[in-house]
């Protein structure tokens, strides 16, 4: 079962980024968290990609590394809703004016995913996590807080750019500990406003035979 990361433990994992010698690993982690996009997803960022009219992100590649790109996974590309603090937070890195959102020194191609990933287990251990948690799960720690919020699945899929709803439920929906009682007050709407007549006679069912 996939889940994503406790309160507690996202928490601690961006204040062990903030103060990690990379100066941008805690905006790229937030920015990771807050999309829901894949590592290579977000690395591949351009800032043409930003759309803040909308308040959305483009994505229509992913990043391989050693300077190879592809289509996203699933060969769809998608567009991604996002809040206006993370639309700011994307636009002060296109301020940059590099290719990429993310990248080496102003260079010509984002940041290795190696590079991320070595920068992140660091990041791990110096919040006191389990060595298993990886970029990949703030991925999954979107999803599973989008879905106990309450969000519409089919909204959470499109978001995520999974090939089918039940690739989203199969994945997040079982894990997700939200209780929304809430939700079961629309079911009093089944229940039939009049009663019947004390006279009503009740037809029994014939079936109909073939001819």
């Amino acid at each position: 079962m996939v889940k994503g990361l406790a309160l507690d433990d996202l928490h601690a994992l961006l204040l062990a980024a903030d103060v990690d010698r990379v100066a941008w690993f805690g905006a790229f982690c937030r920015s990771l968290v807050h999309t829901g996009l894949r590592l290579g997803e977000m690395l591949a960022q351009k800032p043409a990609d930003l759309l803040p009219g909308v308040c959305a992100l483009r994505v229509d590649r992913t990043y391989h590394g050693r300077g190879e790109f592809g289509p996203p996974k699933g060969g769809r590309s998608r567009v991604v809703e996002v809040s206006e603090q993370t639309m700011q937070a994307l636009q002060l890195r296109a301020s940059l004016q590099a290719p990429f959102l993310w990248t080496r020194d102003q260079g010509d191609l984002p940041w290795s995913l190696s590079y991320c990933d070595l920068t992140m287990q660091r990041v791990v251990g110096h919040a006191g996590l389990r060595e298993t948690v990886t970029l990949h799960a703030l991925r999954h720690t979107y999803a599973t807080m989008l879905l106990d919020a309450g969000a519409d699945p089919i909204w959470v899929k499109t978001q995520l750019g999974h090939a089918s709803i039940a690739m989203t439920v199969d994945l997040y929906g079982a894990g997700s500990s939200g209780r929304r009682p809430d939700l079961l007050t629309g079911l009093a709407a089944i229940e039939p406003t009049r009663h019947a007549p004390r006279s009503a006679r009740i037809i029994p069912f014939r079936r109909r035979h073939r001819a």
